[in-house]
């Protein structure tokens, strides 16, 4: 705003300047002798006259002005950035103020925090990720052991197919579980499986498909990952149980027969 302001005051101070210049050049222009002159060119004259200095006028002020404009745009230039690098310090602290003052308070933390994921779930599902990204953050500089605010983390990552920060939040997940932070779903076994599969880490892919399989053991969707991971790795006795619950929970899945033909063709 400062730099829309500033040239305004800068035009009408120099055409001041300028009025003032020519009102003491004025004696000069109305000295001319008249009476010498016929009449019809008088004006025409006289008008010229006042052109030509004009035209030096401004020339001449011009030079003399741009330095020091420059200097002062450039000095203002610097304030502003100094002013601008200030107000973000100012905003910063207010905003960890903010945050301290929430975490002080359960209820008002809890329902910015289930806001906060709201807001990122949805713009995940539409594939916001950098935005999802930073109000998933924002939960954890509030609540730096929120599993499901990791969890949702490592689900973005997977989706952008950043493998191995996926691998590396969802393991740090795991943790958290381990040490009485949260629960986790079977859906987050399910994540982690599919990225130790795509990572080709299928020993640890089968393994912990076993944990989302005993959370959630008449899951479809559970059972054909388990069945698919249990015949990768070459597994035929689990690939045929598997396949066999598989075929009780959904006995229309379609790839049951495709599954049926593929553990045949492994050795026993």
């Amino acid at each position: 705003m400062l730099y829309d302001i500033l040239p305004i005051f800068v035009i009408i101070a120099s055409l001041g300047v300028i009025i003032f210049i020519l009102a003491k050049k004025m004696p000069k222009v109305a000295s001319v002798d008249t009476k010498k002159i016929p009449a019809e060119v008088q004006g025409e004259i006289k008008k010229n006259l006042l052109e030509r200095k004009i035209d030096r006028t401004l020339t001449g002020f011009g030079d003399k002005v741009k330095p020091a404009r420059d200097k002062v745009f450039e000095t203002l230039r610097g304030r502003l950035d100094k002013f601008k690098e200030a107000v973000s310090g100012l905003e910063e602290k207010q905003k960890e103020k903010d945050k301290e003052s929430i975490k002080e308070e359960p209820e008002v933390l809890n329902k910015e925090i289930d806001s906060l994921l709201g807001r990122a779930v949805s713009l995940v599902d539409k594939e916001e990720f950098s935005e999802a990204e930073k109000k998933y953050l924002e939960i954890i500089s509030l609540d730096e052991r929120n599993i499901v605010a990791y969890a949702g983390l490592g689900e973005l990552y997977y989706k952008k197919k950043e493998l191995e920060g996926a691998k590396e939040v969802m393991e740090y997940v795991l943790k958290l579980a381990d040490n009485d932070y949260g629960e986790l779903e079977a859906s987050d076994y399910v994540l982690l499986a599919l990225i130790y599969r795509d990572l080709k880490d299928y020993k640890k892919a089968l393994n912990t498909i076993r944990r989302a399989v005993e959370l959630e053991p008449k899951s479809p969707k559970n059972l054909d990952l388990l069945c698919k991971i249990s015949i990768i790795s070459k597994n035929r006795k689990e690939a045929e149980e598997a396949l066999e619950r598989l075929s009780k929970v959904n006995p229309d899945n379609e790839k049951v027969r495709e599954y049926r033909q593929e553990i045949k063709k492994m050795s026993a």
